[in-house]
């Protein structure tokens, strides 16, 4: 949920994975073919934090949800669901 905080764990080295705290902001395409979450990052990351990072799909390993954003949810309730056929 956009807007959330999250800490996520995705394939990093061999010995160790790669955390990632922050907000998600939404899904990014990579090249072709490929989708990946896109997370700002909170302020444990140093130099970094406030930077976006893309985290491709199929390298996440486990997502922990920190903070839920009510208004979004609140929002995506209210949206009329759209149908094409």
């Amino acid at each position: 949920m956009s807007g959330s905080t999250y800490r996520v764990r995705s394939v990093g080295t061999r010995d160790e994975p790669t955390e990632t705290e922050g907000e998600f902001l939404g899904f990014s395409a990579i090249g072709s073919g490929a989708e990946g979450i896109v997370m700002k990052l909170g302020d444990g990351h140093g130099d970094v934090a406030g930077k976006k990072r893309v985290i491709p799909l199929h390298m996440l390993l486990h997502v922990d949800v920190i903070k839920e954003n009510k208004k979004a949810e609140e929002a995506d309730k209210e949206e009329a669901a759209h149908y094409y056929s």
